[in-house]
């Protein structure tokens, strides 16, 4: 199973410790990286705490493409994830 189906294919979650596996992982090798699956808009996902909490905290600074085309043209981490 590719990285992004962990967040976009139900069957990813059927038990937590194999979730939480592939999770950390993850946070290992690439804790922050751009998922683009069939069915849903372009997302970064982010496994990592101080990464959620530092988007959370700075909307405006780390503001996310609403639309695909937007998405496609620049990179919304590029200024908060150092």
């Amino acid at each position: 199973m590719d990285r992004g189906a962990t967040f976009t294919v139900p069957e990813a979650y059927a038990t937590s410790e194999s979730w939480r596996a592939v999770a950390a992982r993850l946070r290992r090798e690439q804790p922050v990286f751009r998922v683009e699956a069939a069915d849903f808009d372009p997302f970064y996902a982010l496994t990592e705490h101080a990464d959620v909490s530092r988007s959370s905290a700075s909307p405006s600074t780390c503001r996310f493409a609403t639309d695909r085309a937007e998405a496609r043209r620049r990179d919304p981490w590029s200024s908060c994830i150092t």
